[in-house]
């Protein structure tokens, strides 16, 4: 039986790092027992108790989730100061200024997770005949005759 105080651990870590594994070891608990209870607490008779703790789960789930967005959010448009290595002396190499990147790649994303009626992908497929025509469609049976027996084959 796993204490109370080893749950709550687990549940803090994984509202850090998301990671079931890493929570699991950080705490103590067993990585199979975290597995064996989300499957007690998705079973159609899950007790109250199982309910409770995949509630827990869930939301030390969604605050990892918040945590990523968030970083997310900072790179995109923030962006990160990165350094500019060049020639500062005679043969001699090292940091000349500092840039800001931005990732437009992770901004995307964010739009697309804010706002996916309007940030998705949108593909669309028509088939259709000649000229915009319907397509026409041709039904044929055709009939083999049949081989007699004792015929070479």
């Amino acid at each position: 039986m796993t204490p109370p105080e080893a749950w709550d651990k687990f549940f803090e870590n994984l509202g850090i790092s998301g990671v079931v594994k890493t929570a699991a070891e950080v705490s103590g608990v067993g990585y199979r027992t975290v597995y064996n209870h989300i499957d007690m607490a998705e079973a159609k008779d899950a007790t109250e108790e199982s309910r409770e703790w995949y509630r827990r789960y869930l939301e030390a789930k969604r605050k990892a989730v918040d945590t990523l967005i968030a970083e997310a959010f900072r790179r995109a448009v923030e962006g990160t100061r990165e350094p500019l290595i060049g020639r500062v002396g005679k043969d001699q190499d090292g940091i000349v200024t500092h840039v800001t990147k931005y990732s437009d790649t992770l901004l995307n994303l964010l739009l697309r997770a804010g706002d996916p009626s309007r940030f998705r992908d949108r593909v669309s497929t028509e088939l259709t005949g000649k000229d915009g025509g319907p397509i026409k469609t041709e039904t044929k049976v055709i009939a083999v005759p049949a081989i007699e027996d004792g015929a070479p084959e």
